[in-house]
């Protein structure tokens, strides 16, 4: 954002009588106008930096999160799903640099359970990462993609994920969670969940080129009937094993 221009030396003249004054005098003068306009500058920052978005509830129309509207605080869970828009899926697209900061109840969904469906665009770029965290330093619940998901676009690239996974052994244990879903995830960090940082029940996602580190249980869970593809990752530093499946009729393709 552009900084407002401000004089570098006060004006001769703002309507008021003007005297002779010594060096000594006008010098003072300056280091005046330069403290008032150093504090001007210093409380436009704090407001700007102070400012946030606060948000909850359902998205029902299709909704952009911006950098100037950053950051957004998720006061309650939000949930995406409808069939706005041309392509009749309600979608929530998060512009790149955007922080989205979420209570420690607080988590979001996508696509309805049956029925309406969602999609989640959060593409970042190497220097400006979409980041979703903890608003208050506790964890918060994660992502979590349901059965009507429009696979097609759904999408986290370079994105950061962490501190999510906010119960322990409940459905909330995760980063990020697929249900019969297949969105993407790509050049992304999924760190410091307290449990699972991605966990899929069903479906083939494309997991590829992340860092998956420093979860409290397996970097990658995955259950059920499902093959997704997992490529280029880096999955280090987890308490569990990298990569798990308790179920047979679950087998991903695995390379780099």
């Amino acid at each position: 954002m552009e900084m407002p221009s401000y004089r570098t030396t006060c004006p001769e003249s703002v309507g008021f009588h003007k005297f002779s004054v010594s060096e000594k005098q006008t010098g003072m003068t300056g280091l005046l106008c330069r403290f008032v306009l150093t504090m001007v500058f210093l409380v436009m920052t704090a407001s700007s930096v102070s400012a946030a978005t606060q948000v909850s509830g359902d998205i029902t129309k299709d909704t952009t999160w911006t950098l100037a509207g950053s950051p957004y605080v998720v006061t309650s869970s939000i949930r995406v799903q409808g069939t706005d828009g041309d392509d009749g899926v309600t979608t929530l697209m998060v512009n790149p640099g955007v922080e989205v900061k979420f209570n420690s109840n607080s988590g979001l969904s996508v696509g309805g359970s049956s029925g309406a469906p969602g999609g989640l665009v959060a593409v970042g770029t190497s220097d400006d990462q979409v980041v979703f965290c903890s608003n208050d330093g506790t964890n918060w619940q994660g992502i979590f993609f349901n059965n009507t998901t429009a696979d097609e676009t759904s999408v986290l690239n370079h994105c950061i994920v962490k501190n999510a996974g906010m119960l322990s052994g409940s459905s909330c244990n995760y980063s990020v969670c697929m249900e019969n879903s297949s969105p993407s995830i790509r050049n992304s960090v999924i760190s410091g969940s307290k449990n699972f940082g991605i966990r899929i029940n069903s479906g083939s996602p494309d997991i590829s080129d992340n860092v998956i580190s420093d979860n409290g249980n397996c970097g990658i869970f995955l259950r059920d009937s499902c093959s997704p593809s997992i490529t280029g990752n880096k999955v280090i530093g987890n308490k569990g094993v990298g990569i798990f499946s308790n179920n047979t009729s679950c087998i991903p393709t695995v390379t780099g």
